[in-house]
Order: structure tokens, then C-alpha cells, then sequence
């Protein structure tokens, strides 16, 4: 996905970047979570809330990464 390529640019993996934000006790942010919204649909998939992909927009200067085809799942709005 092209999170997972943003994340790749900057040598993070996802639980590194989750963990960078403060995990569950600062956001309310999981790693299985993050991990879900790159996953295939069927495969334990779900859309990334409009809230996380905005912000991740916004962090990788990506305004791609806002926009509902760059997620497998989509947006939740």
C-alpha cells in the first residue's frame, strides 16, 4: 500500500510507527489495528477511520494517502 511504502522511505515498520505515536495509552492506536487497515479485504482487513488517514496525509505530506483508494478497505467516514 502506499502507507506501507511511505513507512518503508522513512525505515519504519508499522508497530515501530504505532509505538512513535504512543501506542494505545496516547491514542488509542493498536498495532493490530494499523496493522488491519493494510490487509486485504477478507483476510481480517477494515477501512481506516477518515481521522488516521488524514493525519497520515498530513505526516507524509501525501494528500494521496487521504483519498479512499490508496487504503484496501477504504475510508470509514
Amino acid at each position: 500500500t502506499r502507507f506501507q511504502a511511505a513507512l518503508r522511505a522513512r525505515g519504519w515498520s508499522i508497530p515501530e510507527w504505532v509505538e512513535a505515536r504512543g501506542g494505545v495509552k496516547k491514542t488509542g492506536l493498536g498495532v493490530d489495528t494499523a496493522k488491519s487497515w493494510v490487509k486485504k479485504p477478507g483476510k481480517g482487513g477494515r477501512p481506516i477511520p477518515r481521522v488516521w488517514a488524514d493525519r497520515i496525509a498530513a505526516e507524509f505530506e501525501d494528500a494521496t494517502l487521504s483519498d479512499p483508494e490508496a487504503w484496501p478497505n477504504g475510508i470509514r467516514e
